[in-house]
């Protein structure tokens, strides 16, 4: 676990399934849209929730909560 280092909020560093990086809020949401899966080693892999998962514990990309999000968001190579 670690902080933001704009809002100071708790998060967790997570893997896509391509491996990049992102934050996650720390603590789950009931409408949050994505869902942590542990590895044997190295960051927990976010999956994007969809309902044919069952009930799971969802989380939200620390992208939409925290309001300097446009300042550490990269670019997107086209």
């Amino acid at each position: 676990m670690s902080a933001c280092r704009s809002c100071f909020a708790e998060i967790i560093w997570c893997s896509t399934w391509k491996g990049k990086l992102i934050p996650v809020d720390a603590e789950p949401t009931a409408n949050g849209n994505l869902v942590m899966r542990q590895q044997d080693f190295g960051p927990p892999v976010v999956v994007q929730y969809h309902t044919k998962m069952g009930p799971s514990v969802r989380y939200t990309s620390h992208f939409a909560t925290c309001p300097s999000s446009a300042r550490w968001r990269r670019k997107r190579s086209k």
